[in-house]
C-alpha cells in the first residue's frame, strides 16, 4: 500500500493500509494490500530511510508483513493497529509478521517500535519463513516497548542478532511458539548480546 525508499522525516499517520475505510474489512481476502496488488506488504520501508514516523494506522489484511523495514534506522512506529481491525479486536492478520524489522545501517542508532496492539499475525505455510508478531533480524539498538502482542502465529516477538536491544513493558499472550525468543542467526550463527528485557507479561 505505501513504500518509502531512501526516505527522510516522513509522517504515515492515520492511514488503512489493506483494509477498508471503516478500518474493520479487508479488501478482499487475503492475497492482496488496499490496492489488490497481491503479495504486497501494508508498508514497506528500505533503501536507508531514517527518521520516519509511522503512527496511529490501521495495517491489516496484508498478504506479506503488515509493517516491513529493511535496512533502515532511527524509525519510529508507534499507536498502530497491526492485525486487527481499527476496533482493536476484528481479527484480520496479515499474512506473515505483523511487525518485520530486517537490518539496519547505523548500529549505533535503532528502531523504536511502541505502543502498538499486534495480533493475529502469521502463517504456518511451508512457503514462507517461519513468522511472529514482531520479528527483529539483524538490527541493533532496536527498542520493542509498551507493545500488546496476542495470538500470532510462531513467537510473539522474536529477535535473532540485534545487539544492545530494549525489550520492555511488553504484553506477549496466545502465542502459538515462545512469547520471546532470542536466537542465533543462522547460517553463520551470530548470537545477541546485551539486551534490556524487564517488566514484560508473558
Amino acid at each position: 500500500a505505501i513504500r518509502i525508499q531512501g526516505g527522510t522525516l516522513n509522517q504515515v499517520v492515520s492511514n488503512f493500509l489493506g483494509t477498508d475505510a471503516t478500518g474493520n474489512k479487508a479488501f478482499g481476502e487475503i492475497g492482496g494490500d488496499g490496492f489488490t496488488v497481491q503479495f504486497a506488504h501494508g508498508l514497506f520501508m528500505d533503501g536507508n530511510s531514517s527518521k520516519n514516523t509511522i503512527s496511529g494506522n490501521v495495517v491489516s489484511g496484508n498478504h506479506r508483513q503488515g509493517i516491513a523495514i529493511y535496512e533502515s534506522t532511527e524509525n519510529t512506529i508507534e499507536n498502530n493497529k497491526v492485525g486487527v481491525g481499527a476496533d482493536g479486536v476484528t481479527a484480520l492478520g496479515n499474512f506473515e509478521n505483523g511487525i518485520l524489522i530486517d537490518g539496519s545501517f547505523d548500529p549505533a542508532f535503532g528502531n523504536v517500535i511502541h505502543n502498538n496492539i499486534v495480533a493475529h499475525n502469521g502463517s504456518t505455510s511451508p512457503f514462507v519463513d517461519p513468522t511472529a508478531g514482531i520479528k527483529v533480524l539483524r538490527a541493533p539498538s532496536t527498542t520493542i516497548t509498551d507493545n500488546i502482542a496476542t495470538d500470532n502465529t510462531g513467537q510473539g516477538i522474536q529477535i535473532q542478532e540485534g545487539n544492545n536491544l530494549t525489550v520492555t513493558g511488553n504484553t506477549v499472550t496466545g502465542s502459538t511458539e515462545e512469547g520471546l525468543s532470542i536466537d542465533v542467526y543462522l547460517p553463520v550463527f551470530i548470537a545477541t548480546d546485551g539486551a534490556t528485557i524487564a517488566g514484560n507479561t508473558f
